[in-house]
């Protein structure tokens, strides 16, 4: 192949790529601003596709009580926006030395459009609870899964904190 040959392949080759990272580039954008979701590879307009939106309240409660219940409400306002399979985990991250383990069902299961759930658990302490009166144990509660939108809803949070009160 002669070198003047040879510079139109390798020029033709690197327009090509150009082209293809440009559209790789402007697709996403493209997509954002006319709201066309990439969950579960749907591709469609924005309230074609259920978009359950997952809340746990209340956020940064504190009490005395060992046994407490969050709601995990899904705020989706169309009838189609159902969360699916929701999973919560429970994480001691502060005073885990007093827990002996806390007691709850991760599964939440399905919940619908608008509609609440109560999640109830139950912070079990030791002994050395007891003789610590100036201590708190504060637990995160996360979803960990939620089958129909889990890029915006999985990784939520709530926190609660046990106080020791007399």
């Amino acid at each position: 192949m002669n070198p003047y040959t040879k510079r139109k392949v390798i020029g033709l080759i690197a327009s090509v790529v150009l082209i293809i990272l440009i559209i790789s580039i402007l697709t996403p954008a493209f997509s954002a601003a006319k709201g066309v979701s990439r969950n579960k590879g749907f591709g469609y307009g924005y309230g074609e596709n259920p978009r359950p939106s997952l809340s746990l309240d209340p956020d940064g409660a504190e009490g005395c009580d060992a046994t407490y219940t969050i709601m995990v409400t899904n705020t989706g306002d169309e009838e189609d926006d159902d969360a699916e399979n929701v999973i919560l985990e429970i994480t001691v991250v502060k005073g885990s030395e007093y827990v002996d383990n806390v007691e709850y069902d991760g599964l939440v299961g399905d919940i619908e459009n608008e509609e609440s759930v109560p999640f109830e658990f139950t912070i079990l302490t030791n002994d050395d609870w007891d003789s610590a009166p100036d201590e708190e144990i504060k637990i995160k509660i996360t979803v960990t899964n939620e089958d129909v939108w889990p890029s915006h809803n999985e990784g939520k949070k709530a926190h609660y904190t046990l106080l020791h009160c007399v």
